[in-house]
């Protein structure tokens, strides 16, 4: 007696070539899961960076709004508020408050942000006792 070979191998290649499409699935499905996960993380790096960026860029904005407060001291009225916008390259507004207090407290307050965003910008206070900044002054003299 003779059995026929012929369906039983065709049924094996059939499961086989099955098997091998859901091997290559679950690789496609592994390779993708990572893929994902490295473009978040570089998105969310990304977005780290910038805001590092504009803290850094507000500090030095900061920073010089102490200078130029200072060097225009004579000219202020006490606990006035006194504004001058910048123009920075990557960013619509920035702006410097400044201001002497009765005490001769100087409150220097820079602001940078986007004008489509103004409410994910950035803020940097600095104050300083009249003894930090009038030594600044006098040294220069």
């Amino acid at each position: 007696m003779r059995l026929r070979n012929i369906p039983h191998n065709a049924a094996n290649r059939v499961h086989r070539s099955g098997s091998v499409l859901v091997a290559v699935l679950v690789c496609f499905g592994v390779v993708a899961a990572i893929l994902l996960g490295v473009t978040q993380s570089s998105l969310m790096r990304r977005r780290q960076l910038k805001r590092e960026y504009q803290m850094e860029q507000t500090r030095i904005l900061a920073d010089a709004g102490v200078v130029f407060a200072i060097g225009h001291f004579k000219d202020a009225e006490a606990d006035t508020w006194n504004e001058t916008a910048v123009e920075l390259a990557d960013y619509s507004l920035a702006t410097v408050k400044w201001r002497f207090d009765a005490d001769e407290v100087l409150d220097v307050v820079a602001t940078v942000s986007h004008e489509d965003r103004p409410d994910r910008g950035t803020t940097f206070e600095i104050q300083l006792p009249a003894e930090a900044w009038k030594y600044n002054l006098e040294s220069k003299k």
